[in-house]
């Protein structure tokens, strides 16, 4: 096999600057979509320009792993439809540089992809996760008292509306307060009470916050009945992080050795076994699918026509990329089903665009 230093480095160039390129492209719309979910939350904290400056660096080394495979296959696509398109792939054929020549600069880099996708999944990304929890915790902490104003109706604490008459000076203390829940599904209740003081407090899991309640009454409309209880102490609670989408303990905020710690540990119920194998075989499936980007995407992108190359590149990333998210999924929900083996529904769809690239790969030295 003959070799070319010059055009090996000229091919890696092309990858990398792809790649980056599609990093960037991939990384802005995902967490622009992340963002948009949780600008509720980030406004009822009224985070500064500082906090939610560190939750999208949180957030982007989270959705690095899903990324770096997506911008590989971009750049390996972009980068042969330009050599294709250009006919440059035949001129360094002419010059006697082989299919495999030209394949090994998209594989060592599908390799660095790999070993780098695999330690974001396993380590940076779930601290990235834990961050996340722990800045939205801390916000917390301060917020209540302000988010509650004099003779305005509160909406901004989930599952409750609050109507406080007169605050003090502190913000502490509430009077003639109405106090409309909806924390029991399917079960509102108003609380109507004389007086009120807000509380907090923080433990390991974050911070809570609650309003306690003195001589008041409870209401419930349920089937045409309405019920009236009066109390002399009522507490209800503002927020939990235990209860909060941010706070809760998510299965991709563990790292390696919380998962293997989950598997061996006597205590773990079987629901949570399978849900840390699942976990695992995801992470592992897909920092290797980086390899089989590489022959599919060089085996289509020398495949196509050269005068659709250019056009067609995108398309083509795009229409894989869904197909692959498409068949990932379902494969994942099979393995949670336990209609198949973890190992064979998870690995599933790397296997099929194995046996596709390998395919196309070998159609590319025919032509």
């Amino acid at each position: 096999m003959s070799f070319s230093k010059k055009a090996f480095l000229n091919i890696l160039i092309d990858i990398s600057i792809n790649f980056f390129f599609g990093l960037i492209v991939f990384l802005l719309l995902l967490v622009m979509i992340q963002t948009f979910s949780l600008s509720e939350d980030i406004i009822n904290f009224g985070a500064d320009t500082k906090t939610i400056l560190q939750i999208l660096f949180y957030i982007s080394l989270s959705f690095l792993p899903i990324i770096i495979p997506m911008s590989f296959l971009f750049a390996v696509l972009m980068t042969f439809s330009r050599l294709n398109m250009e006919s440059e792939l035949i001129a360094l054929k002419s010059l006697g540089l082989s299919h495999v020549f030209l394949f090994l600069a998209p594989f060592l880099f599908s390799i660095f992809c790999v070993f780098v996708s695999s330690n974001l999944s396993f380590h940076i990304a779930p601290w990235g996760q834990k961050k996340i929890a722990e800045i939205f915790k801390n916000l917390a902490q301060d917020r209540i008292k302000l988010n509650i104003k004099e003779g305005i109706f509160t909406t901004q604490f989930r599952n409750i509306v609050i109507y406080a008459n007169k605050i003090s000076n502190d913000s502490t203390k509430l009077s003639q307060l109405f106090i409309y829940s909806r924390a029991i599904k399917n079960e509102p209740i108003t609380l109507t009470a004389q007086n009120g003081r807000i509380e907090t407090s923080k433990n390991k899991d974050g911070s809570y916050g609650h309003i306690k309640l003195t001589d008041g009454h409870i209401h419930q409309s349920n089937h045409n009945a309405h019920t009236k209880v009066s109390f002399a102490e009522n507490i209800v609670n503002l927020y939990d992080p235990v209860q909060a989408t941010f706070g809760k303990k998510n299965i991709m905020s563990l790292s390696l050795t919380d998962l293997k710690s989950k598997l061996t540990n006597k205590d773990t119920k079987k629901k949570d076994l399978l849900k840390a194998n699942i976990e695992i075989s995801k992470r592992w499936a897909l920092s290797f699918a980086n390899i089989f980007f590489a022959f599919i995407g060089f085996g289509v992108a020398t495949l196509v026509q050269r005068r659709q190359s250019k056009s067609n590149g995108l398309v083509v990333c795009v229409g894989l990329i869904v197909l692959y998210w498409v068949l990932f999924i379902s494969s994942e929900n099979l393995a949670k089903t336990e209609k198949l083996p973890v190992l064979t529904s998870i690995w599933f769809p790397n296997f099929l665009f194995a046996i596709t690239g390998l395919w196309f790969f070998k159609r590319s030295t025919q032509v």
